[in-house]
């Protein structure tokens, strides 16, 4: 073998080493081979929906979660009741955790082929009109769809929808303004199989596009499956999880609504929906490997957990955020009613934890 043969055939090892590294990191992300021990932060109770893939809350204690989600993520197909499933947004009010979630009507707007996926409240701060950020990724085109909020009669008054080309694959949106917004697009291909790929390569394609509901823009790129997306109490700060890394990106928002990356945070287990509580502390939702069976079969296990990730603030270092801790406050191995981990809201000592296409569970907060 001639001495270039031999250097091609040794670069070809290497990138395949590499790959399987890199495939195998992806896949322990993702929580395959490491086993779940069941644990509840307190006494918890489930309600029965078809699926409360994100949770946001008002200051007064009402919560949102959209339910119907249909999201094709395994090349053999979904499940054939998520054909079935009907794009609904509920009302929970954890001060009253014994009535059951409540959908909320439509006021100009036609929810036929609605297809709620990430959502997001904004409160004016002159005005205190409380608006709905929702995606949308209903059959033909991909969407954020903008609500007033009418909470008297518990109607949602269509304002605006929102479709650029830069918008291809919402998948959590976070509101700044009465039209503006950051949203995820969490893969570039829609086909499964290539979504597949990409994810597994990786071929980190995805990204954080910013709009002004007339405009938009992609404003943070590279990522191996940008899912959740949050931001704290200053509105400074944009939190946006990487999946298939395992890690929250921080980042710092300009006068332009660009992103400057400040700080990674990881966590070393596939992250989705990001909350941020009272405290400015994350809870995020947990994703497992186990998805890809469940969203074909209903029947199939599917772990997930919920993180709870402390945080302070830090004055003059690069790094704008001390990571005091890190702890697992909710887990399940997925057996039973309970499966998979989408989103986690925490307020005042309740938890909501959602799933993307089952059951919501509630739980009282004693110890974790």
């Amino acid at each position: 073998m001639g001495l270039i043969k031999k250097a091609l055939l040794i670069a070809f090892l290497a990138w395949v080493l590499v790959r399987i590294i890199m495939i195998n990191r992806i896949l322990r992300t993702l929580g395959m081979g490491i086993p779940v021990f069941n644990h509840n932060p307190g006494p918890c109770k489930l309600f029965h929906v078809n699926g409360s893939e994100d949770i946001d809350v008002l200051p007064n204690g009402l919560a949102i979660f959209s339910s119907g989600l249909h999201y094709d993520m395994n090349p053999s197909g979904v499940d054939p009741a998520m054909h079935q499933f009907k794009g609904i947004l509920y009302t929970f009010d954890m001060n009253n955790p014994e009535a059951k979630p409540a959908p909320l009507s439509y006021e100009n707007f036609d929810d036929s082929a609605f297809v709620p996926h990430g959502i997001d409240f904004y409160i004016d701060p002159k005005t205190q009109e409380v608006s709905l950020f929702v995606v949308n990724r209903g059959a033909g085109q991909h969407s954020i769809e903008i609500f007033h909020f009418d909470q008297a009669n518990m109607v949602l008054k269509h304002r605006k929808t929102v479709v650029d080309e830069k918008i291809s694959s919402p998948n959590d949106v976070v509101a700044v303004g009465p039209d503006s917004f950051y949203t995820t697009n969490d893969r570039y291909f829609h086909n499964s199989l290539l979504g597949m790929v990409e994810g597994f390569y990786p071929l980190k394609l995805s990204n954080v596009v910013f709009s002004d509901g007339l405009h938009a823009k992609s404003v943070a790129e590279h990522f191996g499956m940008a899912n959740g997306i949050n931001i704290d109490a200053s509105g400074k700060y944009v939190f946006v999880g990487s999946a298939f890394a395992g890690e929250v990106v921080i980042f710092e928002r300009t006068d332009k609504n660009d992103l400057i990356e400040r700080q990674r945070i990881n966590a070393g287990v596939a992250l989705d929906n990001i909350d941020v509580d009272e405290n400015g502390d994350l809870w995020l939702g947990v994703a497992n490997f186990g998805i890809l069976d469940y969203s074909s079969n209903f029947t199939k296990p599917c772990p997930g957990a919920v993180l709870q990730v402390k945080l302070s603030k830090v004055e003059g270092s690069k790094e704008p955020f001390k990571v005091d801790d890190i702890r697992e406050v909710f887990a399940n191995s997925g057996t039973g009613e309970f499966k998979c981990v989408s989103s986690a809201l925490f307020h005042r000592g309740k938890l909501l934890i959602g799933n993307p296409f089952s059951n919501l569970m509630y739980c009282d907060v004693v110890a974790y």
